[in-house]
């Protein structure tokens, strides 16, 4: 514990620290603390984390007899860099552009993956490509710099040299905002990003030569805590592995290792964790098997479920314990196993584990209360520090201020009856390259005059809604969504749309029709200017064949699609009431991929309906 008496002085005084180890009952923090009979603290006291997650006392869900709304005055030091925490972003506003847009910050980052820097504007049809160059994780700051030229090139520095460059077609001009450190969801969603929040220090932001504040600020605080740039946290995929040879561990007495895993692969045999000292620790068919010298010992329970599970070894006074979970202790089993060489490297994966592993302690004399940072070890294969795939990345966000992940959530805690959400009725969810409905209908009711309607929700700023052809493929309708506008496409390449973007989230009605020699559009009671059809256009309009498709057109008309230059895959969002000459059509002859709609939040999943849904997985 550290602990300034005079924080308020300017300067504030000088910080006593406090060391005391006790002796551990339990392997894991999970206990109710009995009422306490002293006096009530009068005063301040101010948080800046826990567990390196940002705490405030202002954002405690229960506070008794606390001020919120007139915060401690206190001496706090100039800002000069801010701590991104791996769940938020900031963003900036891009006030006036000269020549060129040039934007300059200073980063230090331990992590290799994080999403830095978000710009978007409707002309930028690429992303900068990289020039395979590793520059990150980096031990000190480093300045970097995007640079977006008024010849069409983005340009990306670090150190005075170049390490990503690409030309792409847009008009920097356009451009009004940006992100640093992340996104919003809505911007995840519409555009898939998946890359998680960047975690490091960030200073000296500036567009040109002006230094910029952000706007808004989500999952950032002041200063850079480097004890929390470690990576705890590490994915691994076959036969990949972390190593590292740490100083003064060894498996004498009084020394624990915690490491935690997430395993998410069906079972088998895979390692999890080695040394050279004799300890071996690997997951065999779901169980938990740990090998010390010629000793071996098998958990009571399998583990291999996709959740998180504490491990720990203790060596006490020559015997040996393992504790799974805080309850389960294993059993000791006959027999004896060798255990591989590393040369004195504790190893974490390789061979046949896939999984992640998180907060390795060691209690190693330099390290004794801190888990390892796993940034500093060496990797091999395709191993990814500071994620876990198996992690709902699109919800950080959302999950910084409910997750209790200051205590790390209780294992398996009970939970509460599940409240299914609100489904939307007569709609289906698509989205992909396979998502599609398919309705059959008699020739005379696509001629002559066919009249479509449906109503689209989606935060998506392409993908196909619609699509019918001719016999031949002479001649299509198509509705569908570019750039965030509805556009109908007829005939060979004729197209309508309105000016305004519909990918905001919320539902529109649509409304689509052949009228003779036009054709219309219609989209919250405003009308495109209608379309013209030749006389020949118009008689290969008379000619559809069935069925017509809402989402994805099937494999055998993609060649068509792309010579039309029409959209593959569906539009990823919601369509409801879809009708026919006025009449509902309710039921689909074929749904592939296409499920239900639900008012709400949503995130990436699969949806099985139970009614014969599966999937087929072939490794």
């Amino acid at each position: 514990m550290s602990f300034t008496k005079v924080v308020t002085a300017r300067p504030p005084g000088l910080t006593t620290e406090y060391k005391n180890r006790g002796e551990e009952g339990k392997n894991l923090l999970d206990i109710t603390t009995p009422p306490l009979n002293y006096p009530k603290y009068t005063g301040c006291i101010e948080f800046s984390s826990f567990n390196d997650k940002i705490a405030s006392l202002y954002n405690f869900q229960n506070a008794v007899e606390i001020n919120k709304d007139s915060p401690c005055k206190r001496y706090v030091p100039p800002v000069v860099s801010f701590y991104y925490e791996g769940s938020g972003y900031g963003k900036a506003i891009i006030k006036s552009v000269t020549a060129a847009l040039r934007i300059r910050m200073d980063v230090f980052i331990r992590s290799e993956n994080s999403l830095l820097f978000y710009i978007e504007a409707e002309q930028l049809l690429a992303a900068p490509a990289t020039n395979n160059i590793k520059v990150f994780p980096q031990s000190s700051w480093v300045e970097f710099f995007l640079i977006f030229k008024a010849q069409g090139e983005i340009e990306v520095r670090m150190k005075k040299e170049q390490v990503a460059r690409a030309t792409v077609e847009y008009d920097y001009k356009a451009f009004k905002e940006f992100y640093i450190g992340g996104a919003p969801t809505e911007l995840r969603e519409k555009y898939n990003i998946t890359m998680q929040p960047f975690k490091g220090c960030m200073r000296n932001l500036k567009i040109g030569s002006d230094n910029e504040h952000l706007e808004e600020q989500v999952g950032i605080s002041n200063g850079c805590p480097q004890d929390s740039l470690v990576s705890r946290k590490a994915d691994f995929s076959l036969k990949s592995s972390l190593s590292a040879k740490l100083q003064g561990f060894s498996l004498a007495d009084d020394e624990v290792t915690v490491p935690r895993i997430q395993e998410h692969r069906k079972p088998g045999s895979h390692s999890a964790g080695q040394t050279a000292n004799g300890m071996n620790l690997k997951l065999e068919n779901g169980h938990v098997i740990l090998s010390f010298n010629n000793k071996i010992w098998k958990s009571n329970k399998v583990y291999n479920d996709g959740l998180w599970h504490y491990l720990t070894v203790t060596r006490r006074s020559g015997s040996i314990k393992l504790v799974i979970d805080d309850e389960d202790k294993g059993q000791e089993q006959s027999g004896s196993s060798s255990i591989p060489d590393t040369s004195g490297n504790i190893v974490l994966g390789k061979d046949t584990f896939k999984g992640c592993i998180s907060n390795l302690y060691t209690r190693r004399p330099t390290n004794l209360y801190k888990a390892e940072d796993l940034s500093t070890f060496t990797a091999s294969g395709n191993v990814k520090i500071d994620v876990c795939t198996a992690d709902t990345l699109a919800q950080l966000m959302m999950d910084r201020a409910s997750k209790k992940d200051f205590v790390m959530q209780a294992i398996n805690e009970s939970l509460s009856a599940c409240r299914l959400p609100t489904m939307v009725q007569n709609a289906y969810r698509l989205g992909g390259p396979v998502s599609s409905l398919s309705y059959s209908l008699p020739l005379q009711v696509l001629q002559p005059r066919p009249h479509f309607s449906l109503d689209i929700r989606t935060r998506a700023g392409e993908g196909l809604l619609f699509f019918a052809t001719t016999r031949g493929g002479r001649s299509h309708l198509a509705l569908y969504i570019s750039k965030g506008r509805i556009r109908l496409s007829v005939g060979k390449q004729k197209e309508i749309f309105n000016r305004e973007k519909y990918n905001d989230g919320k539902w529109h009605s649509v409304i689509f029709s052949l009228e003779k020699k036009k054709f219309r559009l219609v989209v919250d009671g405003i009308r495109a200017q209608d379309g013209q059809l030749t006389t020949a256009e118009l008689n290969s309009m008379q000619q559809f064949v069935s069925p017509v498709h809402l989402g994805s057109a099937p494999e055998s008309l993609h060649k068509e699609l792309k010579l039309k230059a029409l959209p593959r895959q569906s539009v990823s969002g919601c369509i409801r009431n879809f009708k026919m000459n006025g009449a509902p059509m309710s039921n689909p002859t074929s749904n592939h991929g296409a499920g239900p709609c639900f008012e709400g939040q949503t995130q990436r999943g699969a949806y099985f309906s139970g009614n014969g849904a599966h999937i087929v997985i072939s490794e």
